[in-house]
């Protein structure tokens, strides 16, 4: 399918005159790569009597912008539909015909062109006026189609097992892929039915929508096998599945991937191999960058394993007393803060040390800080790792 619109007659805007809507298409055009420029083209006429809702859905009516891969523009004709549906009698036509134009390059899953925007315009007309865009489904590519089916699935229509089977395998290429949490948001109507915004902010999260069109179980092993073509690109997605993987399969799969330590951690976290089997499987691992990269990776996580946890607090000098020199000289050298940081708290209590302290030593030195005639405030008492891993240095 092209993803080009082919250049539309220009065509006057009640309320506008010529000059004005040029300057508005100017904007709109130039709001596809630089989105702040959607605010300017709504300032030309926003003290004036037009309602911007009817300039922009007269611009998307005729064409006189490309709308299917602009952003801005997408998501807000989105929110016109949702704030005031009567803003055009037409909505549902003009989101019909975009979705017959929407770009399709062959990325996993949903159709490329299906942006966060564009879901929540289809779900926000096919619940208010689904006809039209059912009327033209032959007209739309298949993963349009498909796509068109996983709203009407979130709205509680009734889907047959055929579309419910195609979705759960399209919404499993993408979070094996692209990746669902990549869209903030869904929208579905609930039980009740109320409108609901799920936050797709988790590899759960995203499990809940599919489960609207299969079963927990065919997820679970779906996205396993998603996982093993190894094209996804979101850890947040894929993390149940990489943590049922067995460690030599999984390890090959990490290492094009030059995964956070801070991810690997979270990962080998939810597994139970034992601390041999990292430490033997570690040294199989190639000698390239990638192989280093896990590697070092792989050694992080032993060490936060193996490194006891720490209470440390938060410290304040609250008082001086009589010794301010004597004061500033333990603050200075057993209190870690150096000369200049240590005058500054002596000379404006009450100060903050800027970096928690180990309980017995933040005591030890609240004892002597007394000796003196002052006082430190021992507060936030808190127990944090070990070790904190970290990703090699550059």
């Amino acid at each position: 399918m092209s993803t080009t619109t082919p250049p539309a007659a220009f065509v006057s805007c009640p309320g506008l005159t010529d000059d004005e809507l040029r300057q508005v298409l100017r904007e709109l055009r130039a709001a596809r790569e630089e989105p702040s420029r959607i605010h300017r083209a709504l300032q030309i006429f926003r003290y004036g009597a037009t309602d911007w809702h009817q300039v922009l859905w007269h611009v998307a009516r005729h064409r006189l912008v490309r709308v299917e891969d602009n952003q801005p523009l997408l998501d807000t004709l989105a929110e016109c539909a949702a704030l005031d549906p009567a803003s055009s009698p037409d909505l549902a036509q003009l989101v019909a015909d975009l979705l017959t134009r929407l770009p399709d390059e062959r990325d996993l899953g949903l159709p490329s062109g299906w942006s966060q925007h564009v879901d929540d315009l289809v779900f926000t007309l096919l619940r208010r006026d689904p006809q039209p865009l059912l009327a033209r489904r032959a007209d739309y590519t298949p993963r349009v189609r498909c796509a068109l089916e996983f709203v009407r699935g979130r709205l509680g229509q009734p889907l047959g097992d055929d579309a419910r089977e195609q979705v759960h395998a399209m919404l499993l290429a993408h979070a094996g892929g692209p990746g669902l949490t990549r869209f903030d948001h869904f929208w579905r109507v609930d039980d009740d039915g109320e409108e609901q915004e799920v936050m797709l902010d988790s590899a759960a999260a995203v499990r809940n929508v599919a489960l609207l069109f299969g079963s927990g179980e065919a997820w679970d092993d779906g996205l396993v096998a998603e996982v093993r073509k190894n094209h996804w690109t979101r850890f947040d997605d894929v993390l149940p599945a990489l943590a049922r993987l067995p460690l030599a399969e999984l390890v090959l799969l990490l290492l094009p991937h030059r995964l956070s330590a801070g991810y690997l951690h979270t990962l080998l976290s939810d597994r139970d191999d034992s601390d041999d089997a990292l430490r033997t499987i570690a040294e199989t691992l190639p000698t390239d960058s990638d192989g280093l990269w896990l590697r070092h990776g792989l050694a992080e996580v032993l060490k936060a394993r193996n490194t006891p946890p720490r209470e440390v607090c938060t410290v304040s000098l609250v008082g001086v007393g009589p010794n301010r020199m004597r004061l500033v000289k333990l603050l200075a050298t057993q209190g870690r803060l150096g000369v200049q940081a240590a005058r500054t708290a002596v000379d404006n209590p009450p100060a903050e040390f800027p970096e928690a302290m180990p309980v017995a030593e933040a005591q030890a030195l609240a004892a002597e800080v007394e000796a003196l005639g002052g006082k430190l405030e021992l507060s936030r008492i808190r127990t944090v790792p070990g070790h904190i891993v970290h990703d090699p240095l550059p």
